[in-house]
Formats: C-alpha cells, structure tokens, sequence
C-alpha cells in the first residue's frame, strides 16, 4: 500500500495515518501475514526522503504491526544516510525483539561517522 503524502510530514502525524490505513487494511482484506518494508529514506534529513520522521517513529509502526500476533517478514529499503539509516534499523530489531539498545553507539569499524553525539 503507498498512501502519498505531503513533504514535511511529522512522524507523530505519520504514525497517526500508519495505523488508522493499516487498520482499514486489516478490515478489508483480513490477511495471514504481512510484509513491512522499513524505508529509511522517510526518516528526516535523508537525501532523498522528505518526512520529518525519526527511529522511534519507524519502530513504533513495527512495534504496532508486531501487536498484531500475525507472521511478519521485514525488509530494509531505502535510507540513503547510512548512519540514520544502521541506526533506525538496529531500533526497529530492538523494538520487535524486546530488547534495550545502549545509549551509546558501540565502537566499531564506522564509529568515527556516528559523532558528534555517539549515541543512539
């Protein structure tokens, strides 16, 4: 489903659609399992998105999707930030796991590129 919105959509806004579609969308065609492609390039200063939606946003739709106690397949797509991009996918996993993320970023082969802050 590709529901077209304006440039500058807030993630609160975004997460407001995001359920009330995929609620209609449950409604009418009741499926078995669902597919959530997690497109990084929503999030806000991606290149080439135009959202203004951050991690929490994109791992609360995952997290509401989750809630659904139906099979779920998760893609990555997009992100065009490869930092923005590492950071809302490690999120999304946590989210789905139940699992805490580390306030810091750990040290690694790319960490030079997560500053100034080095956190999540």
């Amino acid at each position: 489903v590709n529901v077209p919105l304006k440039r500058g959509t807030s993630g609160e806004r975004y997460e407001e659609i995001f359920v009330s579609k995929i609620q209609q969308i449950l409604q009418r065609f009741e499926p078995d399992a669902i597919v959530f492609v997690c497109g990084a390039d929503s999030l806000k200063n991606d290149p080439r998105g135009g959202f203004h939606l951050n991690y929490k946003n994109v791992a609360n739709c995952a997290n509401f999707l989750k809630l659904l106690q139906k099979p779920m397949l998760i893609l990555g797509a997009g992100g065009y930030n490869f930092v923005q991009t590492s950071v809302c996918w490690a999120a999304v996993t946590a989210k789905l796991l139940n699992v805490s993320l580390p306030a810091d970023i750990p040290e690694h082969e790319y960490y030079e590129y997560y500053g100034p802050s080095w956190r999540f």
